[in-house]
């Protein structure tokens, strides 16, 4: 569906439960990876829904870990990574 702004809106496929401190995210990011490519997530957007998909916990960690700096400025991979290291 296209808006008169030129936007395109879609209903996304499928749901990718928030993920929480005990989780494997080696398995959720694969979950994520695909849902990403199920619903055409441009990489520009990949770090807002990931920060969007991470639980309250997880993401206090993931700023203690990126601190001086917020994750929102991080890239995808950065964060991936960071995250594997503490949750795998």
């Amino acid at each position: 569906m296209a808006l008169d702004n030129g936007v395109n809106v879609y209903a996304s496929i499928g749901t990718l439960s928030e993920f929480r401190v005990g989780d494997n995210w080696e398995l959720y990011q694969e979950r994520m990876e695909q849902y990403f490519m199920a619903n055409f997530v441009a990489d520009i957007r990949k770090v807002s829904v990931l920060l969007t998909l991470i639980g309250q916990d997880t993401y206090k960690i993931l700023c203690d870990l990126c601190d001086p700096v917020l994750p929102k400025e991080k890239t995808f991979g950065e964060l991936c990574d960071i995250l594997k290291k503490v949750f795998t």
